[in-house]
């Protein structure tokens, strides 16, 4: 009876409103996560404040770590997700160097500008940010997407800013001023992906349609397209010397493909979740996947066996990045954390979290 008096307090009432909204928002963020239904229209609208918040922030980030991206020189690696922060990690301790604020909702993917003066951020609130490392400033906020923006990649001279998105779009992005070059329309269904060649000529996008697209940065123009995965393509990335396109997919392959000829050279079969990520090592040979089922592969690319299978992480592995000396292997994950990894043995050098139990407690306790 005196429980029943206290829920219709005015305490009583807040308590039993932030109870509600919480699971709603737990809710909201297990439909989201995955950013799109089975027939590869968009989940949720960008901006959404259901898709930021679970009811406790765990260690370093809240809700899994979606994007992972190493500066050129191997000293920070930059992380992102739904907790709408950017953090620069200090690779050799694996502390946080830098924290990066602006968005107002998930971050979806990040990318370091050739020279490691920049990173590049993509959202859940439909934008990309330009920020500078050193400071930590904004540089531009580029607005144009209708959705969310799901992938991010520089180009290799450093010019150009590329964006992939749910509006089915890629968008090509002037780094000195932060205007709009081109949008490249013909994919069928939402954008999960994007990458630049090594000459910086030509763009691969990955779409949940099924399909790889290899567009002229130059014209905009469709090259070529390769068709194969049974479900949505995830995952794209460039051989360093150009030849092959890797792309992971929700059917748990990841195809080698023949950039020239557009055909399939390989399947890498193994992973029995979607995969997520995927990424070439520095002198081309091995290539490592992502997947939903918590582990990393690491392939040889000659001849798309596996060398080794990446375990730990006690959620799916979402993004990877070989450092550039090819030497250590950095994983997101679904487990909170960022995982690295030595390349040739495949053991845990170190598992980068930003706070303990105890920050958890008091940011719980301000909710």
């Amino acid at each position: 009876m005196r429980m029943h008096r206290w829920l219709w307090t005015d305490r009583g009432l807040r308590v039993l409103l932030t109870l509600m909204i919480t699971v709603l928002n737990v809710i909201h963020v297990t439909a989201a996560h995955d950013h799109a239904t089975k027939d590869g229209q968009v989940a949720g609208e960008p901006g959404a404040s259901a898709v930021q918040s679970a009811s406790i922030l765990p260690v370093g980030h809240s809700v899994g770590v979606d994007a992972v991206a190493f500066a050129p020189d191997g000293t920070l690696i930059a992380s992102g997700n739904v907790d709408n922060l950017v953090r620069l990690w200090q690779t050799e301790t694996g502390k946080v160097w830098r924290t990066l604020t602006g968005h107002s909702s998930g971050v979806t993917s990040v990318a370091f500008s050739p020279d490691g003066r920049l990173v590049a951020s993509g959202s859940w609130d439909g934008t990309v940010r330009l920020w500078q490392v050193q400071s930590g400033a904004t540089l531009h906020t580029l607005v144009g997407h209708d959705n969310l923006v799901s992938s991010v990649a520089f180009a290799p001279d450093g010019v150009l800013v590329a964006s992939g998105s749910g509006d089915k779009t890629v968008r090509l992005w002037q780094v000195q001023t932060g205007e709009a070059l081109r949008t490249l329309t013909d994919h069928q269904s939402g954008i999960d992906a994007v990458a630049f060649a090594p000459d910086g000529k030509m763009l691969a996008s990955a779409s949940w349609d099924k399909t790889i697209r290899l567009w002229d940065v130059h014209t905009g123009a469709v090259l070529r397209t390769l068709a194969g995965h049974r479900s949505g393509a995830t995952a794209v990335a460039f051989s360093p010397d150009g030849a092959l396109v890797a792309s992971g997919s929700r059917d748990n392959t990841v195809r080698l493909w023949n950039v020239e000829t557009a055909t399939a050279v390989h399947t890498l079969a193994g992973h029995t979740g979607r995969v997520s990520s995927v990424a070439f090592s520095p002198d081309g040979k091995h290539l490592v996947s992502g997947s939903r089922d918590n582990t990393a592969r690491l392939w040889e690319v000659a001849t798309g066996t596996t060398v080794r299978t990446l375990t730990g992480p006690k959620g799916g592995v979402t993004s990877l990045a070989f450092s550039p000396d090819g030497k250590a292997i950095a994983s997101g994950s679904e487990d909170n954390t960022v995982w690295l990894w030595d390349a040739q043995s495949g053991m845990v050098l170190r598992t980068l979290a930003s706070a303990g139990g105890d920050a958890r407690r008091r940011v719980l306790a301000q909710r």
